[in-house]
């Protein structure tokens, strides 16, 4: 179960870094991610990603580090999914529309919740 919790903390680190180190990354990522309906992936990859965080959370040293990530992922999940494509485009927008400085900001604030993930089990 610690494993787990370190996989994801280790993948949100890298993805975090990443996209720090490539702002332009997180833009294409959007641009491919407004396409149809495939936002609803993401959806789907946060509410599982998030219940696997809340499942294994009672093996990690602070328990509510990865429980309360978990529950904000699989909420984020659900919103996908209730606010409907044409809000979720909207939203996408708004992060296209930002700043390099801010999408670094927000990919070093990743890196950062990843590392506490790594941290906390």
């Amino acid at each position: 179960m610690v494993y787990l919790i370190k996989s994801i903390g280790l993948l949100i680190v890298i993805w975090g870094v990443l996209l720090a180190a490539l702002p332009s990354l997180m833009l294409r990522v959007l641009a491919f991610a407004k396409v149809g309906k495939r936002a609803y992936f993401a959806g789907v990859l946060r509410i599982i990603i998030g219940g696997l965080l809340i499942w294994a959370c009672r093996a990690a040293m602070f328990v509510w580090v990865p429980a309360t990530f978990g529950a904000i992922m699989v909420i984020s999940g659900i919103l996908i999914f209730v606010l409907g494509m044409d809000r979720v485009h909207a939203v996408m927008g708004w992060w296209e529309a930002r700043t390099e400085r801010v999408r670094r900001l927000v990919a070093i604030l990743a890196a950062c919740i990843g590392a506490l993930l790594i941290y906390s089990s």
